[in-house]
């Protein structure tokens, strides 16, 4: 008999070291005061035994983040009253300061000559798990909005490259049926119909080749010291052909000769991105302004118009990939509509931000700001 009590006890001892997490007995009151704790504890709290029993240095209930304890509280007292056993997950902060998860077990005990409830239970930290099931809904949502991204770009593509071809189409049967008939003039009107149909299945595929690039270049950050008065250089000779267009005139401020660290290619498609939306809404004749400005720790890129403006009740909707707020420009020109929200989803990843300011029939203005120290 003696043999097997010592055999039970070397049990014990051994389930309780070998066991992922802490085992416990403590009061049921507020503090959750420990009469006994495994040496587990350590590895799921950071406290010694002797620091939690009796809460000689703490008490368990204080490691509980604040915004977790009543509901933790709430889930332990409803188990002891329907079935005297609960589950719980929450949040403790250990000795080091860092924040884990742990899932509890417990059950409500009546220790002889003690009338207060007591819970023996154990506890076991699952930051492990839960960080990486945040990492799994993470991967969730960027596939959910990619897939949603790829799907409004193809209805955009298919939708606009209908309207050429069926012309090219329509044009080349009504050519070959009616060759001999043709004048010089009914030929060469023809001839420029195919010619604007060509241009516009031309910008279509510059636009999938640039949503092709501009993907890659997300991808692909790589900061280096760059002259914003040579960016700026290469922004305004990329886009004088569409202010000609539309006889638009375009102002520049910024800061000669500086350097800054960042990726040009990246400054560069965000830069065009504000720019290519105040063109597309901004009425012939009209006025556009770009600036550059550098404060103690951000860069600062703001790109004003005197276009049609933003109603409120869309301003949100500008940087959601989910939304299908879609304008024409003032010359009918089409767009895919998620040039703002792949924006937002870079410079978000840089740690910056991007807010506008419109108003309906006044104008837009497009502020982007990114931390220098992030950049570098």
């Amino acid at each position: 008999m003696e043999d097997f009590k010592r055999f039970n006890c070397d049990m014990a001892d051994n389930l309780l070291h070998n066991l992922p997490g802490m085992v416990y007995r403590c009061l049921n009151d507020e503090a959750f005061t420990f009469v006994f704790v495994s040496e587990g504890c350590e590895l799921v709290t950071g406290y010694q035994p002797q620091e939690l029993i009796d809460g000689n240095i703490i008490g368990y209930e204080e490691l509980i983040l604040p915004e977790d304890r009543a509901s933790t509280r709430e889930v332990i007292d409803q188990g002891l009253k329907e079935n005297n056993s609960f589950q719980a997950t929450y949040r403790i902060r250990s000795k080091d300061g860092s924040i884990r998860w742990v899932w509890e077990q417990g059950v409500g005990v009546k220790v002889p000559g003690c009338e207060d409830l007591h819970i023996d239970g154990v506890i076991i930290d699952i930051t492990c798990a839960r960080n990486l099931e945040s990492r799994l809904e993470e991967s969730v949502e960027q596939l959910e909005q990619l897939n949603l991204v790829k799907d409004r770009f193809l209805d955009f593509v298919l939708h606009d490259l209908q309207d050429p071809v069926l012309s090219f189409i329509s044009l080349s049967n009504f050519m070959c049926q009616n060759i001999d008939s043709f004048s010089k003039e009914e030929l060469v009107d023809c001839l420029n119909q195919i010619r604007d149909s060509s241009q516009r299945m031309n910008l279509i595929l510059e636009g999938i080749y640039k949503w092709a690039k501009y993907q890659k270049q997300m991808d692909n950050f790589q900061p280096r010291p760059i002259r914003l008065d040579a960016l700026v250089s290469d922004i305004k000779n990329s886009f004088a052909p569409h202010f000609d267009s539309k006889k638009l005139s375009f102002t520049l401020d910024y800061p000669a000769d500086k350097v800054i660290h960042s990726d040009s290619n990246v400054l560069f498609i965000l830069v065009a991105t504000l720019l290519s939306n105040a063109i597309k809404y901004s009425h012939p004749g009209g006025k556009i302004g770009l600036k550059f400005n550098i404060e103690t720790d951000q860069l600062i890129i703001s790109v004003r118009d005197e276009g049609v403006g933003i109603p409120s009740s869309k301003m949100q909707q500008l940087f959601s990939i989910k939304s299908d707020y879609i304008r024409n420009g003032t010359s009918n020109e089409s767009g895919s509509g998620l040039g703002l929200a792949l924006a937002k989803k870079t410079i978000d990843s840089l740690g910056g931000t991007i807010e506008v300011d419109s108003k309906p029939g006044k104008g837009s203005i497009f502020t982007i700001k990114l931390p220098l120290q992030a950049q570098q």
